[in-house]
């Protein structure tokens, strides 16, 4: 019995993936699409999102079946506005790439994040109140999000006596890194 299950379980994980090649994000119709080869005008990008950095949704939990290593924050709830993602450390969040490869600033900006980093080591990301991983802190597991920060729910927990400590992350974040457990 065991052998039929795992046989089916396999089955399936393969059909799966074949639906959803490894590294792929799925996206649905209230978030842009990944970039793609277009002719599209200047003035807007292949997805659709006007070219200066405004998406009008960002990658969601929602959107991404398959971790894809990337830090996201946007500026408003549940991934509207810009939104900046990142692969490695950020000292300053003034300046960070949006989606489209398009400089833009986030510091003190941010009302939802998502962590769709990989398990394992340095999966952590540790979001910092000030620039320079300076301030008080509070971390995000790989696959978790807040998806309305504006609620005040989500504080900066580490570092008592820090400057930021005790206060809301909503547009409050300065800075952040990658890290293996906090």
């Amino acid at each position: 019995m065991r052998t039929i299950i795992s046989v089916a379980a396999g089955l399936a994980i393969a059909g799966l993936a074949a639906v959803l090649p490894a590294g792929q994000a799925v996206a649905d119709d209230t978030a842009p699409a990944a970039p793609a080869a277009s002719t599209s005008s200047p003035s807007s990008t292949s997805s659709g999102a006007p070219a200066d950095g405004t998406a009008e949704k960002a990658v969601t939990p929602a959107n991404l079946l398959i971790p894809d290593g990337f830090f996201y924050a946007a500026e408003h709830p549940n991934g509207l506005g810009k939104y900046c993602r990142w692969l490695l450390y950020d000292t300053s969040w003034a300046d960070c790439l949006n989606g489209e490869n398009q400089t833009i600033s986030m510091e003190n900006q941010a009302s939802q994040m998502f962590n769709n980093g990989f398990p394992g080591s340095y999966s952590v990301v540790k979001l910092y109140w000030g620039r320079n991983y300076t301030g008080a802190w509070r971390c995000l597991a790989s696959g978790n999000h807040w998806d309305n920060l504006s609620l005040g729910r989500e504080t900066f927990n580490g570092g008592a006596g820090l400057s930021g400590y005790g206060q809301s992350l909503n547009d409050n974040v300065a800075s952040h890194k990658w890290v293996d457990a906090c």
